[in-house]
């Protein structure tokens, strides 16, 4: 499609290059020949305007777009990056009400949600939850065996003491930021909640691409996270030090998968005879 652009391109200039040769030439044409060539240049002329002024609105556009590459520790494309809103000093959202109208104050009032985190063979169910600030998250547990479910972040700490598949502890989210939920019987469980403080999320694709489709004010009150960082240590990165159009690297790989333990293996195998 580019290259088709090009030669398009290519050609109205060849075109254009004839029409003023032939304008150097006209004492030498009569009148008939005259109206016709002013004719034929009336109707080239028209035939060029819209083509070309849609060639002009593209480059507008992508001149106006940006977009955040992401690559890992060893420069491969980073997918599941997630750039999402927290408060700024004066706890105020920041994304443009044109572009969100659920953070427009005098639009309609976004109502909570309430989302599920499940606990599913000791795992959190999805692993990474996103949500907007004010909803509600429950917590299911749908293992044979009990969990304790708590988290020490600041935007939000709790502590949900051992519970069975007979509860569903609810809790709101009233700050944004990221959240870090594990269980304090079983270490390997960890997951994460992301606390908006606006409905806009934007996650990279297969690529490591974000393309900023948002109309974002103040790139300090947003942050770039990947899961990955949290067990390399790393906080999540405002976009104010993120470039744009060129890849931004993350020093993080995909965490070892932990092996299971005898004791582990064998606790497991006779839950499962239980069943």
């Amino acid at each position: 499609m580019h290259e088709q652009r090009l030669l398009f391109h290519a050609k109205s200039i060849n075109m254009i290059k004839n029409i003023k040769t032939m304008c150097l030439n006209l004492d030498s044409i009569n009148l008939n020949k005259r109206i016709y060539f002013f004719a034929l240049v009336v109707l080239v002329s028209s035939s060029l305007v819209l083509p070309l002024k849609a060639l002009a609105d593209e480059a507008d556009a992508n001149l106006a777009s940006e977009t955040l590459f992401f690559i890992d520790a060893d420069e491969k494309p980073l997918a599941g990056v997630i750039l999402f809103q927290i408060a700024n000093a004066n706890g105020d959202a920041t994304v443009n009400p044109a572009s969100n109208p659920a953070s427009n104050p005098s639009g309609p009032i976004k109502e909570p949600t309430e989302h599920i985190m499940d606990q599913v063979s000791r795992q959190f169910l999805p692993k990474v939850l996103i949500v907007s600030k004010g909803d509600s998250v429950s917590f299911p547990n749908s293992d044979s065996i009990r969990h304790h479910v708590y988290s020490f972040s600041s935007a939000r700490s709790f502590d949900i003491e051992l519970y069975g598949n007979s509860e569903i502890p609810t809790l709101d989210f009233p700050r944004s930021g990221l959240v870090v939920v594990g269980c304090n019987i079983h270490d390997e469980m960890i997951g994460y909640i992301i606390v908006s403080e606006g409905a806009v999320t934007l996650q990279s694709d297969a690529e490591g691409r974000i393309v900023l489709t948002t109309d974002i004010e103040n790139a300090e009150e947003w942050v770039a996270w990947h899961p990955w960082m949290s067990a390399a240590g790393f906080a999540p990165v405002p976009l104010e030090d993120i470039a744009r159009n060129i890849p931004t690297q993350f020093s993080v790989r995909a965490p070892a998968v932990r092996e299971e333990s005898d004791l582990e293996s064998r606790f497991r195998r006779r839950l499962n005879r239980g069943n």
